[in-house]
C-alpha cells in the first residue's frame, strides 16, 4: 500500500514492523532528513541527516555525562579535559590508539602507546622503561637490533666481552692489557684462534721475562695467569737491532748465506751454529776487519762457541797456522797459495819464482796452458820466499806453463 500522506498511530504501537532493507546505502542525496534505513552489509540503523546515511556509532558528540556509582556525576563538553582517577585498582587498562599522558611532577608523557596500565591518579609504572635524565640500572638482556651510539665512557664490568664484529677499528694510540695489576704475575698479549690449528700468540710471557711470539695449542684466551707455550712461531722481519745480548739457539743451513756480526759493546752468544758451518762460508765479519767474538769448535760434535772476541788472520799468520785465536777469511787463505805463470823463450831452462810465503813447506805443480796436462820438472826449494822450476831444456817460445803453489803450515 503506498501512503502518499503522514501515517497517524495516534500512539498506538507498532507491532511486528520492519525497517527499509537496503545491501547498500541509497544514492543520491533527494533523501528526507530523518529517513531510516537498515544496511544488511553493515547490520546498522542509519537516518539521513541531510548530507549523508549516518550510523548510530557514527559521527561525532560534542557533549556527554559521566554517571558515577557514588559521588557527583560530571558533565563533559567539547574541549573540556578528562581525567580519569582510579583508586585501589589492582589492574587498570586504558586503551586506545593514540594516548598520550602528560608529564608532570616527573611522569612521563607516551603517544600511541597502545595498553597503558594506570595506577592511582595518572601514576606510571617505570620499571623496565629507560630514564632518559637520570643514573638507572637496568637488568636482563639487552639486543640493539641497530646501532648504538655512546656519547660518555662505556666501563663493563663483567668478566668476558665479546665482540662478534668482522673488523675492529680502534682510535686510540695506545691499548691497555692487564689493567690494574700489583705485581707481574699475569701473562698478557694478543692470542690468535686459527680454527682446527693451533692459536698463535704475541705476548709477555711472565715466567721467562720475555716477549713471545708463540704457538699456545688451544689457548682461547680465557687463561688467566701462565699461557702454555707450545712451541715458539716464526718471525719474518726486516733489519733487526738488539741492543743487549742476542741468543740464538739454531741457525739452519743456507745454500748462499750471509752473516753479518757487528756488536761492538755486548757479547753475541751462540750454543751450536754446525748447521751454518756445514758447508757454507761467513762472508762478512765486520768493516773493522775484527770480529766480536771467539770461535771454540767442539771436533767430535760440530759445536762451536762464539765468545768475546777474535781477530781477523792476517796474510803471514795464515801462511804460518800457529796462531790459535784467529779468523781465517776468503782474503787471508789466499794468502797461503799463489799461481804464477812461465812463458818459455827458447833460451831460459830454470825460472825463479818468488812467493813471500816464508816457509818451504810448499807444495807446486805445473800444467801445460794448451794441453792442460801436467808437468813434471826439477823444483827447488831455494829460500823460504822463493822456488826455482828446472826443465833440463829451454821451453820453445809461445810454450806457457801455470805454476801452482800451496803452503802447508
Amino acid at each position: 500500500m503506498n501512503f502518499l500522506t503522514n501515517l497517524d498511530l495516534n500512539k498506538n504501537q507498532l507491532l511486528n514492523g520492519t525497517i527499509h532493507n537496503v545491501a547498500t546505502d541509497p544514492a543520491g542525496t533527494a533523501h528526507q532528513v530523518g529517513q531510516i534505513i537498515y544496511n544488511t552489509a553493515d547490520l546498522k540503523i542509519k537516518t539521513w541527516n541531510g548530507t549523508s546515511w549516518e550510523g548510530a556509532a557514527d559521527g561525532t558528540m560534542s557533549s556527554f555525562t559521566l554517571a558515577a556509582d557514588s559521588g557527583t556525576s560530571s558533565s563533559i563538553a567539547d574541549g573540556n579535559t578528562v581525567t580519569i582517577s582510579i583508586d585501589d585498582v589492582t589492574n587498570a587498562e586504558l586503551e586506545n590508539d593514540s594516548i598520550t599522558l602528560t608529564n608532570v611532577d616527573g611522569h612521563l608523557a607516551f603517544a600511541n602507546s597502545g595498553v597503558v596500565a594506570l595506577g592511582g591518579s595518572i601514576a606510571i609504572e617505570t620499571s623496565g622503561l629507560v630514564d632518559t635524565t637520570t643514573a638507572q640500572t637496568i637488568a636482563g638482556v639487552k639486543t640493539f637490533s641497530d646501532n648504538a651510539i655512546f656519547n660518555g665512557d662505556l666501563t663493563v664490568n663483567g668478566t668476558t666481552t665479546t665482540l662478534d664484529t668482522t673488523n675492529l677499528l680502534v682510535q686510540d694510540a695506545l691499548i691497555v692489557v692487564a689493567k690494574e695489576q700489583t705485581t707481574g704475575v699475569l701473562d698478557a698479549g694478543i692470542v690468535i684462534e686459527r680454527g682446527s690449528d693451533s692459536s698463535q700468540a704475541m705476548l709477555w710471557d711472565e715466567s721467562s721475562n720475555t716477549f713471545a711470539f708463540a704457538d699456545v695449542g688451544t689457548e682461547d684466551g680465557s687463561t688467566s695467569g701462565n699461557v702454555t707455550i707450545s712451541s715458539y712461531a716464526k718471525l719474518k722481519t726486516g733489519d733487526l737491532t738488539v741492543d743487549g745480548n742476542a741468543t740464538i739457539s739454531t741457525i739452519a743451513a743456507n745454500t748462499n748465506p750471509t752473516v753479518v756480526l757487528t756488536e761492538t759493546s755486548g757479547t753475541i752468544e751462540k750454543s751450536t751454529i754446525a748447521e751454518l758451518l756445514d758447508g757454507n762460508a761467513v762472508e762478512s765479519i765486520s768493516a773493522s776487519g775484527t770480529a766480536p767474538l771467539n770461535l771454540s769448535v767442539d771436533s767430535s760434535t760440530g759445536s762451536v762457541a762464539l765468545t768475546g772476541s777474535v781477530d781477523v788472520a792476517t796474510a803471514a799468520q795464515a801462511v804460518s797456522g800457529a796462531q790459535t785465536d784467529v779468523l781465517l777469511t776468503p782474503a787471508s787463505l789466499r794468502a797461503t797459495e799463489q799461481v804464477s805463470l812461465i812463458s818459455g823463450d827458447d833460451t831460459e831452462t830454470s825460472f825463479d819464482i818468488v812467493h813471500n810465503m816464508n816457509t818451504r813447506n810448499v807444495i807446486v805443480q805445473l800444467f801445460n796452458n794448451t794441453s792442460f796436462e801436467a808437468i813434471i820438472t826439477d823444483v827447488t826449494r831455494t829460500t823460504v820466499d822463493k822456488i826455482t822450476v828446472d826443465f833440463g831444456f829451454a821451453p820453445p817460445t809461445g810454450t806457457n806453463y801455470t805454476v801452482l803453489i800451496k803452503s802447508i803450515a
